[in-house]
């Protein structure tokens, strides 16, 4: 046990002593040939360095260190130093201060700052650092090889570079805006500088600010084996966790013109990469790069692959694959490409994102891609006519290939819902840029394309759609329009209104494309009972506003399933001119149609002709012309559609030398052979709450009617008026005395009428008139009342009697003189109420009864008030009703 012990103290007696030894030998070494140490150290790195003191280091790992280490830049760049440390730490070798030589292997830069500058010419001051320091480009072979150099008392053989703490200031003055680049906190370890050694590298660098290390690039470098160093292969794993695309953009000239602004990339990149190869034709492995693209706040871009470089190590000619995936991505932020602006045009809007999923191969001259694009979770509208939305499945699969100032578009597919169009062609980006494209789409489904196409108030349910267009677009001026060859084929549709159920069935149609033409030919569709033919064109199919000619041997406004059930319109032999377009989220039809004959409630029509505008709110029409019931009738109103929350037909109308005859036939036909005259009048009615074929909410409006030189047959006005309820004729005795023109006037079977007028209001399923007003040669008739729909009816009336008629009564009784009016007429008040024809008829002037009563003694002036036979027998002349009116 003693023994171990005191060999275990003389081992370190012995160590002690040897570390002394070595201590005091450095120490004299280092007196003894610190200038030489300078020397040698300028002729590596040249003239230009420059320290405050070169001091021995004792402490750790023996050697040198240069305090305040510098190298002076080229007064051309900048009057600060290219590189200044703290501290040069130049470590030496311990088995070599063993046999009383200094040989440096190791060179530590404690605390650097780096000083990288491009001048205005473009010319790098580290360039002419090495132009001026040829030994820098000898550094890997410092290990001399002579026996006389070997011996020399201080060389250097360095084994390792480090750099603690370190710093670099870029700054590139070559550019109009001067950029500049800072990378902190550089940790650097580089070993194996010996052409038989493997040379391995560690670096940690930050070029975030706050963060921590966030790039690191490890790996070896292979041996030299007789090469030289752009020759030995590599395999350096380099990472950046924290990327700012703009900061190194911007600092970075060649960088500025290669990412374009459009990609918006404002936040940091992920970037991991293997380099592998030589430095004459490097390789890129195992390449992710992650990039929040377009101003996300998280990374929706991800690049994987590999990128092989030629010996020219161009990025035209380098050999890349890999796969691109971005999710999300929004299309309104590609428009801000040129490139896409003209796929994507201001019409087109977007909400919601898609994703792509690529994979691409080749060189950038002759690149091939594959991609998939899926948009299902975006809504997309083209102006007003095209929807796809969101949740609805969207899928782009295509091959690209770039070819000479062209890429290729192979065999693609887009699928939509359950169908799907295939199309191929190419974009041209040379002199004259264009779009060529095929599309074809065989037996599609017009159900399916449906959803994506707006057709209002309509839902398609059957049908087949045939498609094979060519499609061409200059991609050089802006704006400028597709041009489309081929056509479009619609077969067996059929489409249901979502309001009422009714169909547009056997829609069939042949659209042929021709530019920004269309035409449609042998167009045919049935709607109920009514077929409709058509064929038209347009001028621009992207804004389409089809003139064509409309053709129905047989229309029924019962069919129109748009249209809010009312009157009963029929047609035949319609022809008509529409325009059909697309305005504010609807389609629109504007026109004009004519036919030969038809009926309106029964009511036959002739000439028909009008001006019609339709829209998913209804029909409007204007000039509406039409013989009927041998006159003529003008009208113009609005019909409106199904469902609408304002659901009244309103419309005005003018009628012209109506028959009298033929209306009463279709209104009261009891009547029909009992009125003649012409019926004139116009008015503007509504009638509200439309059901079926009547007008159960009643029908409301206003307006005048007269009728002229009219007749109504077997019947006495008069008479009726002031006999009604006798009970009895007047006898043939009273009827002799009657005065002669009353006689003629209750004799006559039939009452002529030179006129009748009135102003009337139609509401609560009655007319009334305030102003009526039935002239004749021998009396006028006024009157304000109303007529039921249920013939109900309710009326106060005056009857005037002519001059003539009132002298005649005024002989027999002298004291209606004071009753008449100032052109000497006799006017008798009456009410009606009943339920036509059975009416009861009153009369009401008790002013009048009076003085006949108490005047008719005072006949040829009498004043002795003796009332003579003949006075009481010419009393008796009066009309039974007349006659109970005076004696109640």
């Amino acid at each position: 046990m003693k023994t171990l012990q005191k060999l275990l103290l003389l081992i370190v007696v012995t160590m002690a002593l040897a570390a002394a030894g070595l201590i005091e030998s450095f120490n004299l070494l280092a007196a003894k040939h610190r200038d030489q140490v300078t020397q040698e150290l300028q002729k590596v790195l040249g003239q230009d360095v420059s320290y405050e003191s070169l001091e021995v280091n004792v402490l750790g790992r023996p050697g040198f260190v240069a305090k305040e280490f510098r190298i002076d830049d080229d007064s051309r760049f900048a009057a600060t130093p290219a590189l200044r440390a703290r501290e040069l730490v130049l470590g030496v070798s311990l088995w070599n201060l063993l046999l009383r030589r200094l040989v440096i292997t190791s060179l530590t830069f404690d605390e650097p700052e780096f000083q990288i500058i491009t001048d205005e010419s473009g010319l790098l001051n580290l360039t002419a650092f090495m132009n001026r320091k040829s030994e820098l480009r000898k550094f890997p072979k410092l290990r001399p090889s002579a026996p006389e150099r070997r011996q020399a008392p201080v060389s250097f053989s360095i084994e390792e570079v480090a750099v603690k703490r370190g710093r670099v200031e870029y700054i590139d003055r070559s550019v109009k805006q001067p950029a500049e680049l800072r990378v902190k906190n550089i940790a650097m370890s580089i070993t194996g500088f010996q052409p038989n050694e493997v040379t391995t590298i560690r670096i940690g660098a930050s070029l975030a600010e706050g963060l921590g290390q966030d790039v690191r690039i490890t790996g070896e470098i292979a041996p030299a084996e007789n090469q030289s160093w752009s020759q030995r292969s590599v395999d350096l794993n380099i990472q950046f966790d924290s990327l700012h695309v703009p900061v190194v953009a911007r600092a970075i000239a060649f960088l500025r013109d290669k990412i374009p602004s459009e990609l918006d990339v404002t936040g940091p990149m992920s970037l991991q990469v293997t380099a592998r190869g030589t430095a004459e034709r490097p390789r890129l492995d195992d390449i992710t790069l992650k990039i929040p693209l377009f101003g996300s706040t998280d990374y929706n871009a991800v690049i994987t692959g590999a990128i092989k470089f030629t010996e020219r190590r161009t990025w035209e000619e380098a050999e890349i694959a890999g796969n691109l995936a971005i999710d999300p991505l929004s299309l309104a932020r590609l428009r801000n490409f040129r490139i896409f602006e003209q796929f994507l045009p201001a019409s087109l809007i977007s909400e919601g994102s898609v994703k792509i999923y690529s994979r691409f191969a080749g060189n950038w001259e002759n690149l091939r891609l594959g991609a998939l694009v899926r948009a299902d979770k975006a809504e997309l509208r083209y102006k007003e006519w095209l929807r796809k939305p969101a949740e609805t499945p969207a899928t782009i699969r295509t091959q690209i290939s770039r070819g000479k100032q062209q890429f290729i578009f192979y065999d693609s597919e887009l699928d939509l819902g359950a169908d799907k169009l295939n199309f191929a062609g190419s974009i041209d980006y040379g002199q004259d840029p264009r779009l060529r494209m095929k599309l074809k789409s065989q037996g599609g489904s017009v159900v399916g394309w449906s959803r994506f196409l707006s057709v209002p108030d309509f839902e398609a349910v059957a049908g087949k759609a045939d498609l094979d267009v060519t499609l061409t677009k200059s991609l050089s001026a802006a704006g400028a329009q597709p041009s489309l060859t081929g056509g479009l084929k619609l077969s067996d549709a059929t489409f249901k209104h979502k309001a009422n159920g009714r169909s547009v069935e056997n829609v069939q149609a042949a659209i042929s494309f021709d530019g920004t033409k269309a035409r449609l030919e042998n167009g045919r569709f049935r709607l109920g009972h009514s077929v409709f033919f058509l064929n038209g064109t347009t001028a621009n199919v992207f804004e389409p506003r089809l003139i064509s000619t409309v053709r129905s041997p047989e229309l029924l406004s019962a069919d129109l399933p748009m249209l809010a059930p009312s009157a009963s319109v029929r047609l035949k032999d319609v022809l008509g001119q529409a325009e059909i377009f697309f305005e504010n989220d609807q389609w629109v039809l504007t026109g004009s149609l004519a036919a030969p004959q038809g009926d309106l409630n029964d009511w036959p029509l002739r000439d028909l002709r009008a001006d019609i505008a339709l829209a998913p709110a209804g029909l409007t029409f204007k000039n509406l012309r039409a013989r009927i019931l041998k006159g003529l009738l003008r009208s113009d109103g609005f019909w409106p559609a199904t469902g609408e929350q304002e659901r009244q037909l309103q419309f005005s109308s003018q009628i012209e030398a109506i028959d009298m005859g033929a209306l009463l036939a279709q209104i009261f036909p009891p009547l029909k052979d009992r009125i003649e005259g012409q019926l004139n009048g116009q008015g503007q009615f509504a009638i509200d709450d439309l059901e079926g074929s009547s007008a159960k909410g009643g029908l409301k409006g206003s307006g005048a009617a007269s009728l002229q030189r009219g007749t109504i047959k077997n019947f006495n006005l008069v008479s009726q008026l002031l006999m009604k309820g006798s009970g009895s004729a007047v006898s043939a005795a009273a009827m002799s005395r009657v005065p002669p023109g009353f006689a003629t006037l209750f004799n006559r079977p039939d009452t002529p009428i030179d006129s009748l007028k009135a102003n009337f209001t139609i509401e609560e399923k009655r007319v009334f008139t305030e102003d009526l007003v039935i002239t004749t040669p021998d009396y006028t008739i006024t009157g304000a009342g109303s007529i039921g729909f249920d013939r109900s009816t309710r009326w106060n009336g005056l009857i005037v009697l002519s001059p003539r008629l009132t002298q005649e009564v005024q002989r027999d009784y002298r004291i209606i003189r004071y009753l008449l009016d100032r052109r000497g007429r006799l006017a008798i008040p009456f009410h009606i109420e009943g339920r036509v024809p059975n009416v009861t008829v009153r009369l009401e002037n008790r002013a009048l009864a009076q003085a006949l009563r108490t005047g008719g003694g005072q006949k040829g002036g009498a004043a002795d008030g003796q009332a003579s036979e003949g006075n009481k027998e010419g009393k008796n002349w009066l009309p039974g009703a007349l006659e109970r009116f005076l004696n109640r």
